[in-house]
């Protein structure tokens, strides 16, 4: 019980956590260092890994540490860790019933010690025991250091995710005991579990790895010593090995290798993390990456080798050097926009499982796509160099990743709206041809926007452990960090976006990273305050909303004219809305400042202003686009189009609300023929919801008691509406609808609310609503009530 509590204490200490000074800058920054000296055997008949390690953990913090936790993430995957609980609870079968030998496990074969003092490892989070716990024999003060002894055997899970074994082949990704971080902060022992990655100490890693002598082996580092296999498996391209790309490597410790087996030496400075992949299937292709360098701060390397391994019917693929162009493009690519990569090589692999996961010095992709590539090869800048916890801030690489890769792509906002027009909506074939649609362009973004009206996002903020499940975890992280790059390089412009990169890569490359270092290079190089951006986009959920409600435009006496436009905020998050103001020209583009909720934007041209609206070219996460022009109302919704009403056919239009208008015809013994027309209005399909209805009866006859309809009640009506967006409100009020009708001789009036309580949206769970509500009839005519024409 005690160890629970202080386990739990350490986590809540840790919330407040950040690596930086409050200036967001690198003075008074210091990170701990840690040596991995590391002998692993595979022993192929057992399928398991024995290790043994000599670390030197050196305290540069200025506390005196008392304790040390270490991470064994393969303990992840087996039954009873956080990580099956967390499957468990969201309906995914995969570690929590595995029997041995199928699970994976990483097990100490000896008492750690800490310079000789044996200390046995406690685990606060049992059952999980992906955090060991150690009280260290002596404290440890600013600027001294320990040494660690260590062994251990680690298995792999016949289940694939981020590690796993098949037949001969086997990904590491987790394998060895970790030295948690301790950062300003304090200690990060965070449990592995589905939400959430890596954060390591910064050190050297020398690894030499025991295997058998047809392995092929792609690893973190450089192979200074033994034969990785590449040799014989090459079969395209250039093998380069840099084996002197470090000074003052230290004698290579002494092993025994068996007669079958060979012995490979790995050696990498200035990493975080050391991952490795073993199959005798592998084949080899291999290329140089060469490019001037600047000067930096850190040592860089002129020439990079790219080692790219792959498997048997990949060879139309990968192969012939397809991999091995794609990896140096995604680096020439990447070095443009933050600067020189900081290691001598890069090893891009093809691993058991599909997607792909990132490593210093190393990917393990699921296949040879280039936006795979450029993707988890981006992570070697955001995660690998600029090393942020992945636990509490993934948005600062996940959703950094995301971005850079469309950037790559062309698939930006300001990458589309520089390819002009989109194209128009697709016509669908036969009968969907009537239908009004969205084009791919128009559609874009249009899921998170769903996600955040249904009040389904969260702070993108959030650590990792905290989303609602791992689906909301990975649409936050992801696509609504990506989103929030994109805005951040809508309010900096193009070209300080860029300086933004190339300050934050200067300053903080292989160091940890947080929000303030962030934040502090994007005012740095736009000399604006940028706080209200990162608040509300990390830390907060809402809509970008904007109204243009007037417009004005005047011929100056010098032949030029002005457009003063009114703008006004109606969404919760702040933004400085562009303007435009097209003439034969072209669009001429103002710029709103961020934060009056009403203000004047006065835009000059050289031409007559032909039309004026907001956000032009779409670069902004302005959801409602209706009012980014000053229109006229149908039925009362601003910027309405009237459309027909084809049954079973889904209609929607990214710049209005659709009115779809249908006649309707039907009979009832009250009503005889009754024939209407009904207008359904909605916006995207789900908010601003209407349906408006008029009919006139033909009924005269009298019912079973001799009434008859009274003259007024042949004109039949009703009025319903569904997450209506009002004026008063930053968002469409979700789950709200009522209406009024007056219909066979009863009229009707209804209010309700309903909430989502489900605790899931992504996820297999219950499904939970509740609904609160009020409803009212009052009898009018009873010639019309049904129930009176019932024959008795």
């Amino acid at each position: 019980m005690t160890i629970a509590v202080a386990f739990a204490f350490v986590l809540a200490f840790q919330q407040g956590a950040n690596t930086t000074p409050p200036s967001g800058d690198t003075t008074g920054y210091w990170q701990q260092h840690v040596h991995y000296t590391i002998t692993a055997t595979l022993d192929e008949p057992r399928q398991v890994v024995h290790g043994v390690a000599d670390l030197v953990y050196v305290n540069h913090s200025p506390d005196t540490l008392r304790a040390m936790y270490v991470q064994q993430y393969l303990n992840a995957f087996r039954p009873g860790s956080r990580w099956s609980a967390v499957d468990a609870r969201e309906g995914r079968v995969r570690f929590q019933d595995l029997k041995d030998p199928d699970y994976g496990y990483e097990r100490f074969t000896a008492v750690p010690t800490f310079d000789g003092t044996p200390e046995a490892a406690r685990y606060p989070g049992a059952p999980d025991s992906t955090v060991a716990h150690f009280a260290l024999p002596r404290p440890l003060p600013p600027g001294d250091s320990v040494v660690i002894r260590l062994a251990w055997d680690a298995r792999p899970s016949t289940v694939l995710r981020r590690q796993g074994r098949r037949g001969r082949s086997y990904d590491f990704a987790q394998w060895y005991p970790k030295v948690v971080v301790y950062d300003r902060g304090g200690w990060e022992p965070n449990p592995f579990a589905p939400a959430g990655e890596l954060y390591g100490e910064f050190g050297t890693y020398d690894v030499t790895l025991v295997v058998p002598a047809d392995q092929v082996i792609g690893a973190t580092g450089v192979p200074i010593g033994g034969d990785p296999g590449w040799e014989e498996a090459k079969r395209w391209g250039t093998l380069y090995i840099p084996r002197d790309a470090y000074d003052n490597v230290p004698p290579p410790p002494a092993v025994t290798v068996p007669p079958s087996d060979k012995a490979v030496r790995f050696f990498a400075r200035h990493v975080h993390h050391f991952a490795w992949s073993v199959s005798p299937d592998y084949r080899y292709e291999g290329g140089i990456f060469v490019r001037h360098l600047p000067p930096t701060r850190f040592r860089t390397w002129d020439t990079v080798a790219i080692n790219v391994l792959y498997r048997p019917g990949d060879d139309s693929t990968w192969g012939n050097g397809i991999a091995v162009r794609r990896s140096i493009q995604a680096l020439t690519w990447l070095e443009k926009i933050w600067g020189p990569y900081a290691w001598p090589q890069f090893t891009n692999l093809h691993r058991l499982e599909g997607g792909g996961t990132e490593f210093p010095m190393m990917i393990m992709d699921g296949s040879d796509q280039l936006s795979l590539i450029l993707h988890e090869g981006g992570h070697q800048f955001t995660y690998g160099i600029l090393a942020n916890n992945e636990w509490r801030s993934g948005w600062m690489d996940e959703g950094l990743t995301s971005y850079q890769t469309a950037w790559a792509l062309g698939q930006t906002p300001q990458e589309l709206a520089a390819q002009g027009p989109p194209l128009p909506p697709r016509l669908g074939e036969g009968y969907r041809a009537y239908a009004t649609t969205m084009s791919a362009a128009q559609a874009r973004g249009l899921g998170m926007v769903r996600l955040d009206l249904e009040g389904h996002t969260q702070p993108i903020g959030t650590p990792a452990y905290a989303f609602r499940d791992f689906g909301t975890y990975n649409a936050m992280i992801y696509t609504r960090g990506e989103l929030m790059y994109s805005q951040l390089r809508d309010v900096l412009g193009d070209s300080l976006f860029t300086a933004f990169f190339h300050d934050y890569y200067d300053r903080w490359a292989l160091k940890h990273v947080d929000e303030w270092a962030m934040e502090a290079s994007a005012e740095r190089v736009s000399g604006k305050p940028l706080g209200w951006f990162f608040h509300e986009w990390v830390h907060e959920t809402g809509l970008v909303d904007y109204a243009l409600t007037r417009a004005t435009t005047s011929e100056q006496a010098d032949g030029k004219w002005v457009t003063r436009a009114t703008i006004e905020r109606r969404g919760a998050y702040w933004h400085p809305m562009p303007v435009g103001v097209r003439t034969d020209r072209g669009w001429t583009i103002g710029r709103g400042d961020w934060e009056p909720d009403r203000q004047t934007v006065t835009i000059a041209t050289s031409g007559r202003p032909l039309e004026v609206r907001l956000d032009p070219y779409h670069t902004t996460y302005d959801w409602d686009r209706r009012n980014d022009v000053v229109g006229s109302a149908l039925f009362g919704l601003s910027g309405a189009e009237p459309v027909y009403d084809w049954p079973y056919l889904d209609q929607a239009n990214r710049d209005h609300s659709l009115v779809a208008i249908s006649p309707l015809v039907w009979y009832s013994n009250g009503g005889a023929l009754t024939i209407g027309m009904r207008a359904r209005a909605s916006y995207l399909g789900l908010v601003d919801r209407y349906d408006f209805g008029l009919a006139v009866t033909s009924a005269s006859r009298a019912n079973p008691y001799g009434e008859t309809p009274k003259g007024l009640s042949r004109v039949q009506g009703w009025w319903r509406f569904r997450n209506p967006y009002w004026a008063a409100s930053d968002r469409p009020l979700m789950g709200l609808e009522g209406g009024a009708a007056l219909l066979d001789g009863v009229a009707r009036v209804h209010l309700s609310q309903t909430w989502d309580l489900s605790p899931f949206w992504t996820a297999a769970g219950p499904r939970l609503h509740a609904t609160l509500g009020a409803q009212g009839a009052y009898v009018y005519d009873d010639g019309m009530l049904p129930s009176n024409w019932e024959r008795r």
